[in-house]
């Protein structure tokens, strides 16, 4: 038998940065109780900010997990400005 689950989204709130780590465990638990692991050379982080943002220290990602500038979700491209400018001519 083979299990797989796909493409996880956790959508932290800045306010709640500081619950990041517990709420990946939590995902890791949940992904161990039910037999899977989660893959973290396939995870990644992407800090999404309004063109406004002056603040010029991010919070450090887990150390296992990459921060990416731009993430695909679904075939669309996100970038961390919430641009869409690869999908317009």
């Amino acid at each position: 038998m083979l299990k797989c689950a796909d493409d996880t989204y956790l959508i932290v709130p800045s306010v709640n940065s500081h619950l990041l780590h517990s709420e990946i465990q939590h995902i890791c638990d949940w992904a161990e109780s039910n037999n899977l692991k989660l893959n973290v050379s396939k995870s990644t982080e992407i800090i999404f900010t309004s063109p406004h943002f002056k603040e010029t220290k991010l919070p450090l990602p887990p150390s296992t997990i990459t921060r990416l500038n731009r993430l695909t979700v679904l075939g669309v491209v996100v970038s961390s400005t919430f641009k869409f400018t690869e999908h317009v001519c």
